[in-house]
């Protein structure tokens, strides 16, 4: 036998979806906040070229890190450097 929902509300039933099928709506989770990013991703976050990252990252403007054979940049690194430039 099943509850209907003009029989009762979600309350009464004493679940979070008022479908009556027991299941809660899922909690919103927080987004992860990422670390680092591969310079591909770094480069179009702040509006550049691929090629024109590593240019900037040689000459020592904008943070780079090798992690074994990747190369990826540190997002706080690359925040500081753009509010300081």
């Amino acid at each position: 036998m099943t509850v209907r929902e003009t029989d009762c509300s979600a309350e009464q039933r004493g679940v979070d979806n008022p479908r009556g099928n027991g299941l809660s709506k899922p909690e919103k989770k927080q987004e992860n906040q990422l670390i680092a990013v591969g310079v591909t991703e770094a480069a179009r976050l702040i509006g550049i070229g691929r090629s024109s990252y590593w240019k900037f990252a040689k000459d020592g403007i904008l943070p780079i890190t090798r992690v074994g054979r990747r190369s990826i940049v540190v997002l706080d690194e690359l925040r500081m450097k753009i509010r300081n430039f």
